[in-house]
């Protein structure tokens, strides 16, 4: 089953409408969560910047500047940030994010929905891609499909069912491996390396 489009809507437009909220409560307080320590409850943040190295046993809901997620959330993690967004760890659940930027190095265990200036996905991401932005990349894999709008993306990973996209510019790398169609709408003929793997539709 793909992404639910009334969630995903209802999800950017609860973010969107908590961000000029969450905002003025921002603190100039750095929320930290060591290495070793573990919160045994959903979090709720809003902080000048966050760094999270321990573990969540639970959901993350954070508005902050940047933040640094190295740990792990054993939950969903909803974030509202106007800088950059590095998910380095393990997210048991989805992640759903309105930032500027977005870089998921670690793994996903549900879907990605992001709404951001650039996503860049060098992890695994088990299930779903979801994103309106400037610039994407997956380079490392997404379980199910990838569906956005974008000005400029780029394949050069795999992709287990299949990628239905608007875009400027794509780019199709020689690591490409899609095990359904590539469907797109540009404003130009895409860029294919030699190596790209496509197993249904290109077009």
């Amino acid at each position: 089953m793909s992404l639910n489009p009334r969630r995903l809507i209802f999800s950017f437009a609860l973010l969107g409408a908590l961000a000029p909220v969450l905002a003025a409560v921002l603190t100039p307080a750095i929320y930290i969560l060591g290495e070793g320590e573990t919160e045994t409850e959903d979090v709720y943040v809003a902080a000048s910047s966050a760094r999270i190295e321990g573990t969540i046993d639970g959901d993350l809901v954070i508005a902050s500047g940047a933040i640094d997620l190295s740990g792990d959330v054993l939950g969903d993690v909803f974030v509202v940030s106007h800088s950059r967004v590095s998910i380095a760890g393990d997210v048991t659940g989805s992640v759903r994010a309105l930032a500027r930027e977005v870089v998921i190095a670690g793994s996903v265990g549900g879907d990605v929905a992001v709404a951001a200036g650039s996503l860049e996905i060098s992890g695994d991401v088990a299930r779903d891609v979801l994103v309106v932005g400037g610039s994407g990349a997956v380079t490392g894999s997404a379980g199910r499909d990838v569906l956005g709008r974008f000005l400029d993306a780029e394949i050069d990973g795999e992709v287990g069912r299949d990628i239905d996209i608007t875009v400027r510019n794509l780019r199709v790398g020689p690591r490409a491996d899609v095990g359904g169609d590539l469907l797109y709408r540009a404003d130009n003929d895409a860029a294919v390396s030699g190596g790209a793997s496509v197993a249904g539709q290109f077009n």
